[in-house]
């Protein structure tokens, strides 16, 4: 039966079992934002999708469900932004959309009309020094640190993987890796005045 289904789009036949075909990273849409993905630079894009899914609470009736073309308008002057932004205000939803929205680090809410408001993109990239400097600080104050964290905390500062990479390569940041399956370490290089490594 399924040799009769063709899809229209590539002329060709459906895969035999596509149950069959690991959904790998490879597979997913990039992120749209121009400062890249808001996630620690160790997970994976599917890890991040299905961490950000899992952290999304059941919000039953909500007016958004299924609705991007009207709720990921990111301009307050759209006039889809008014509509979304009633309908959002009226859900519902919204007083459990608004505490799950509210309690999250601000690098990792989402963009578009949410829990009643027009919320833009807010991770411009920061300039080079500022997040050098970041780095240092961080690494400063906790002392040699698993990448993981640092990491996280850097995408909870607004600080786009990219970004943290080209901080630790500037610092000259000591990469350490105890064994292997465990996390790697980051330190501050050896200095006279560094005694943080």
């Amino acid at each position: 039966m399924t040799a009769d289904v063709i899809d229209i789009a590539t002329k060709r036949p459906p895969p035999e079992d596509p149950g069959d075909t690991p959904i790998t990273p490879q597979h997913l849409p990039a992120a749209p934002s121009a400062a890249g993905p808001r996630v620690a630079i160790t997970e994976t894009t599917w890890q991040a999708l299905v961490g950000a899914l899992a952290a999304v609470p059941s919000l039953p009736g909500a007016k958004c469900a299924g609705r991007w073309d009207l709720f990921d308008v990111t301009d307050s002057e759209d006039e889809r932004a008014e509509a979304a932004t009633h309908l959002c205000n009226t859900c519902p939803a919204l007083t459990k959309c608004r505490t799950w929205f509210d309690g999250l680090p601000p690098g990792r809410r989402p963009i578009g009309v949410v829990a009643g408001r027009v919320v833009k993109d807010t991770t411009e990239p920061k300039p080079v020094t500022d997040t050098s400097k970041w780095l240092t600080d961080y690494l400063t104050e906790r002392g040699p640190s698993r990448a993981l964290d640092v990491a996280a905390a850097a995408a909870d500062a607004g600080i786009s993987e990219r970004g943290l990479r080209g901080a630790r390569n500037r610092i000259g940041v000591t990469i350490r890796r105890p064994s292997q399956g465990v996390p790697s370490v980051w330190s501050l290089p050896k200095t006279e005045g560094n005694t943080n490594v």
